[in-house]
């Protein structure tokens, strides 16, 4: 028998329910502010790093502050993305940090690519986090793979998934049932381990530089001139 609510109450958990989504909201308006003080650099003046400027004058762990600011980064690329209308009408963005970390980790180009996926094979239309988590564990999977290509239709890198390929250029789209299906319109083997190594690295770096404050960006630079200094020598 299900326990109707009274008016009052039915009131009252709108109420309710409208505070809890603006609270859950607010970390786009968080992560968004702490980006734009580390970019800055407006934490200078009281603190030598932007790390201790967040833990002593926020209380924000180095990790904490940059969940927020993935988070935030997610849904800021979303809303510059291509818009992508769907059956049902106009894309949603994420409501919450819950449903947008799990796309942090991926990278700028695949997270539309992966976040229309999750809302079109969403349950029910419920689009939850756990159910984000496993779509975005059933790319990094296809990333994962030994075999990677070139679309023939963008020239942007694409990938098997499941038993076909698709490109990761979210502009494009293009897939292919079946690899053989691919390499009948590309012409083409596969790449060799060379370069599919070359394109972790990238990918892999790119996500490295996004999480360097300027301070240790600066760091970084600096090593790699040495770096390259000492290889000349050994060259030469």
């Amino acid at each position: 028998m299900t326990d109707y609510l009274t008016t009052t109450e039915a009131t009252r958990l709108v109420e309710l329910e409208i505070v809890i989504e603006r609270g859950l909201q607010t970390f786009i308006e968080v992560g968004s502010a702490l980006m734009e003080i580390r970019n800055s650099r407006l934490y200078r003046q009281t603190h030598p790093t932007f790390e201790e400027y967040c833990h002593e004058r926020w209380d924000l762990r180095r990790s904490r502050t940059y969940q927020l600011m993935d988070a935030a980064e997610v849904v800021e690329n979303l809303k510059s993305s291509t818009i992508v209308e769907l059956s049902s009408g106009p894309l949603p963005l994420p409501l919450n940090e819950a449903q947008a970390r799990p796309l942090a980790r991926l990278g700028l180009d695949l997270q539309r690519q992966v976040w229309q996926k999750a809302v079109e094979t969403a349950p029910q239309g419920r689009i939850t986090a756990r159910h984000i988590e496993t779509v975005v564990r059933e790319f990094e999977s296809a990333q994962a793979e030994p075999d990677t290509f070139t679309c023939p239709r963008c020239g942007h890198r694409a990938v098997q998934l499941n038993e076909g390929v698709i490109c990761l250029n979210d502009a494009c789209q293009s897939s292919w049932a079946t690899r053989d299906e691919f390499e009948a319109e590309v012409g083409i083997g596969y790449k060799d381990e060379t370069e599919l190594l070359r394109t972790r690295l990238k990918t892999d770096l790119i996500k490295l530089l996004n999480h360097l404050s300027p301070e240790q960006l600066k760091e970084l630079a600096a090593w790699l001139v040495e770096a390259q200094e000492r290889l000349a020598a050994v060259v030469n």
